[in-house]
């Protein structure tokens, strides 16, 4: 729905270069003008420390041109959210910081033990 009302969306995020899954829809941004900020790719903690300063770099210079950040605080190996709240308070820009706590939910026939309530999330295996 963010189409229907920005004019200028920008989206950070790391992006795979392969061809897309079969079912993949097309976006229809009609009035919207979308700007990729292209993060690298991070497969383990060591490559996302390595990939920091280009991260970094380019969360504050794509902060500096937003109106308003939005980000989230869960990710892998680094939510990304725990480098663009800093920039966005540093900006002064106003921001949205979405809490979703879908990957971590037990399911309702599952023992609430700490082993389950701690699994390692299904990106790192």
């Amino acid at each position: 729905m963010h189409f229907e009302y920005l004019d200028h969306l920008m989206i950070a995020a790391p992006l795979l270069h392969q061809e897309p899954p079969s079912d993949a829809v097309l976006l229809d941004a009609k009035r919207s003008r979308i700007e990729i900020i292209e993060l690298p790719a991070k497969a383990n903690f060591l490559n996302a420390v390595r990939a920091m300063p280009t991260i970094m770099c380019r969360l504050w210079r794509a902060t500096h041109r937003s109106g308003i950040g939005h980000s989230g605080i869960a990710g892998w190996p680094i939510p990304m959210g725990w480098i663009m709240t800093p920039l966005v308070l540093l900006c002064r820009k106003p921001y949205v910081v979405i809490v979703e706590s879908a990957p971590w939910r037990l399911q309702k026939e599952a023992a609430a033990g700490w082993n389950r309530r701690l699994r390692i999330c299904p990106e790192t295996r």
